[in-house]
């Protein structure tokens, strides 16, 4: 009894890919772009079988019984038969007997139809792959991060024993190149209807600023240890503010005070004008106008100086 055939042809076999051949077609889509032939052989381990005669060129096709061994599990590809010329070899013997530069031809024909989209996606996902292992190795901010009852020479020598920053720039750095190269090809290929993304380098960049900024002032503290800063208590009837929010609430009020305060030097300063009127011009009331400007002038500059440091603060990021 036959042997039943492989659902996958000899050539993806083979190679241990999945055969796509459909139902009802004699050949495999990838054996068409190879320009190979599809052979299916029997199932089961496969074996040399060799031709006992060869069979004249003008000879019948179908007189090939006599001159080959016809074992019970041979099985010919009756598409492949030539009814003109002489008789076809057995799949296994076609298979082995296929040269080596054809196989090449048609591994570098089916590589060579490949989509240049997906080759770059792959490209970019390897690349994604190889700085996330990059990031996993940069420790994280609470980990940098040191107390000030530590030791700062022996936090920063278990810090560059955990931390290999110049393995990590120069993996950093390698992926910068390759992103580099295929960069363009990618922008080539990429459809003109989709949106710009929205670049995030300043935000990375601010940040990577604030952590320079913090290294730099935290190895300049005396003693290798961080100054404490005293924050007054906020507090209003039962409400306390917490430590974390404390400065911002009173940068916030501290300001709003200073432009009431200027509101009021304004309006005194007016009703003052008014009651004195022009008819007094002595001493004292030329003394008491003085006054109401130096107060107006000096709360309109206080508080012009509080906005500024509230700005500069904030801008540095000291207010949360």
């Amino acid at each position: 009894m036959p042997r039943p055939l492989r659902t996958s042809c000899d050539r993806c076999h083979s190679q241990k890919l999945r055969c796509p051949k459909e139902p009802g077609i004699a050949t495999c889509t990838r054996c068409i772009k190879a320009g190979a032939r599809c052979v299916f052989s029997p199932a089961g381990p496969a074996t040399r079988r060799a031709v006992s005669a060869v069979v004249p060129v003008c000879e019948n096709a179908f007189s090939f019984q006599p001159s080959v061994d016809d074992g019970p599990g041979m099985q010919f590809d009756w598409q492949q038969l030539d009814f003109g010329c002489a008789l076809p070899t057995t799949p296994e013997i076609a298979q082995d007997g296929q040269p080596e530069a054809a196989r090449e031809a048609a591994l570098s024909g089916s590589s060579a139809s490949e989509d240049s989209r997906s080759a770059y996606v792959r490209q970019l996902t390897a690349l994604a792959a190889d700085l996330d292992n990059v990031y996993r190795e940069i420790p994280a901010s609470p980990a940098v991060h040191m107390s000030g009852d530590r030791p700062f020479t022996e936090f920063m020598s278990r810090y560059t024993e955990k931390y290999d920053q110049e393995r990590c720039l120069e993996q950093l750095f390698s992926a910068g190149l390759i992103l580099i190269d295929i960069y363009p090809h990618i922008m080539e290929i990429q459809p003109k209807e989709t949106p710009p993304v929205i670049c995030l380098d300043n935000v990375f960049g601010n940040l990577l600023s604030h952590v320079h900024v913090c290294t730099q002032i935290t190895m300049a503290y005396p003693n290798d240890r961080e100054l404490k800063v005293y924050v007054p208590e906020l507090r209003v009837g039962n409400f306390v503010a917490p430590a974390s929010s404390s400065s911002t609430m009173q940068a916030v009020l501290l300001t709003h005070i200073a432009s009431v305060l200027k509101r009021r030097a304004e309006q005194l300063s007016r009703n003052v004008a008014e009651a004195l009127g022009n008819g007094h011009d002595d001493k004292q009331s030329r003394m008491l106008r003085l006054q109401c400007e130096i107060l107006e002038e000096s709360a309109k500059s206080r508080l012009e100086e509080l906005q500024q440091v509230r700005e500069h603060v904030d801008r540095l990021g000291f207010l949360t």
